[in-house]
């Protein structure tokens, strides 16, 4: 069954583009249906299966903010990937603070965008081979139950006969433990260490994949013995399955309830276990009871620095500085008491947007996610400890280091005079403005005006100027063909070359 893709974009010329550029069926793709806004977007999900949406931010009558809020107050169980400009800080903070796989910026480039389709395509694959293969060994009736938050039964006699469950009144516990970002193959020989260490303690148990948080695993152990030895037991085992893994080289963690679950009242087990699972205690994995835990409503303290210092930092970057800002950012985190995961990669995600729009207002442009050589959204989702945190740190500020250190090597005027040359020399091939600014790490905006004061033209007038010249020397000759002239200044179409040449040379 392919996977089904919606395209959101109220320019039909780019999303007719899009189209062209996707290798919908070397990644198993195909076309669910065009939007031209949000509203056209979500009329869709009443008749259509849809996987992807792919959406620009920047829309009229129903925009993209809007339509991802409304997919999620919907509960529309889809991957989004956004498409936005370097300029579109808030609309980005949005969409990856909405959890969309990616976003990519405009102009979209093509290997981007089929590689971004790629990874989720097999990220797809890889939740739903897993989620399979482990549910048919492990799901029961009365993980069902507690998932939906359905009352089990009347009485615990009933729960001992219905589901066979030994002891049921007495000891009964659950625990949630956290496997994040483990390949298919690991996950199933940590699950058959666990299963092992609870058969050597003697109860029943099961195991099951809780499916509204991906890598989340629960465990129901019911211990055969009495609640004052079943207490102990099972605090034992959670350790035993927490050391073990990290002797595996594997960072878990596990939240859990003390007292045995509540039958009549089911819902707030698994909901309190999960939670607990997701924090971290002064930075660090490890198990965590839900009864020690009071996470204030209120949003943890806030960053040691804001845009205006970030700008401070880097426009002209030093080892100590950076240093310290990086044991500032540390600190913060260990200040927190309990620090739920999703908080700290929302703040990384906030700190490298920040990041991005502070080398703008500079006068220049960073893609971080190029600079670090993968989405780093996908390096944040992999964040979920204090060292790992600390090493996407050093790699952000050192990428940044790097390319600003790069961008200072050169005036403006010499950047100018070198694309100059470049367009002289290149003037045939498919080069464009962007380009160059990602080269030299310069915003597009402020590089088009740069260019311009220098030159007294666009860089497309110039870059037609140079081509429209040696088109009228090859033609003086009178040795070559239309097509060949077309090809050699850069036109692969030439009835456009020699429209283009007629309107150029017409206003002379």
């Amino acid at each position: 069954m392919s996977v089904r893709v919606l395209l959101v974009e109220d320019e039909e010329w780019i999303r007719k583009g899009l189209i062209k550029s996707i290798l919908w069926d070397d990644l198993g793709l195909s076309l669910a249906g065009e939007a031209a806004n949000g509203l056209e977007a979500l009329s869709f999900f009443a008749h259509e299966r849809i996987d992807i949406v792919i959406t620009d931010m920047r829309m009229p009558a129903c925009d993209g903010k809007e339509l991802l809020i409304q997919m999620e107050e919907r509960h529309q169980n889809c991957e989004v990937v956004v498409l936005s400009e370097y300029s579109d800080f808030d609309y980005m903070r949005q969409a990856i603070h909405a959890k969309v796989f990616d976003y990519l910026l405009k102009p979209v480039d093509t290997n981007v965008l089929n590689a971004c389709l790629k990874r989720l395509v097999e990220k797809r694959a890889l939740h739903q081979s897993s989620e399979r293969t482990v549910r048919n060994s492990a799901l029961s009736a009365l993980f069902v139950h507690l998932e939906r938050g359905e009352t089990f039964c009347d009485t615990p006699e009933r729960l001992e006969s219905e589901y066979c469950v030994p002891n049921a009144e007495r000891s009964v516990h659950l625990a949630c433990i956290h496997v994040p970002d483990l390949p298919v193959r690991e996950s199933y020989s940590f699950l058959e260490q666990v299963i092992g260490m609870c058969i050597r303690e003697g109860g029943e148990f099961e195991l099951s994949p809780v499916s509204s948080s991906e890598g989340l695993i629960a465990l129901l152990f019911a211990f055969p013995s009495g609640p004052r030895e079943c207490g102990a037991a099972y605090v034992e085992l959670l350790n035993r399955i927490l050391e073990d893994a990290r002797r595996s080289g594997r960072h878990i963690r596990i939240g859990a309830l003390r007292a045995p679950i509540s039958f009549d009242k089911p819902q707030s087990a698994l909901r309190l276990a999960s939670q607990a699972a997701q924090l971290l205690h002064r930075g660090k994995n490890g198990l965590i009871f839900a009864e020690q835990v009071t996470v204030p409503d209120s949003a943890p303290p806030a960053l040691p620095v804001g845009e205006k210092r970030l700008q401070e930092i880097f426009a002209r970057p030093n080892r100590t500085e950076v240093e310290h800002l990086l044991e500032q950012l540390l600190d913060w985190a260990r200040s927190v008491e309990y620090l739920p995961v999703g908080t700290l990669q929302k703040t990384l995600i906030d700190l490298s947007l920040s990041l991005e729009k502070s080398c703008q207002k500079a006068g220049f442009a960073v893609n971080i996610s190029r600079e670090l050589g993968r989405s780093y959204l996908e390096s944040i989702r992999g964040v979920q400890s204090l060292p790992a945190m600390e090493r996407y740190l050093n790699h952000l500020f050192t990428a940044v280091t790097q390319a600003l250190g790069q961008k200072h090597v050169l005036t403006s005027v010499q950047i100018v005079d070198e694309i100059v040359s470049q367009l002289h020399t290149h003037y045939a091939e498919d080069i464009s403005l962007m380009e160059f600014s990602e080269r030299y790490h310069l915003n597009y905006i402020y590089l088009s005006r740069l260019f311009k004061a220098q030159t007294g033209g666009t860089f497309t007038e110039y870059l037609q100027r140079i081509r429209m010249q040696r088109a009228r020397e090859l033609i003086e000759q009178g040795t070559r063909s239309t097509r060949e002239i077309a090809e050699l200044c850069g036109y692969p179409n030439p009835y456009y070359f020699l429209s283009a040449y007629n309107k150029f040379y017409g206003k002379e």
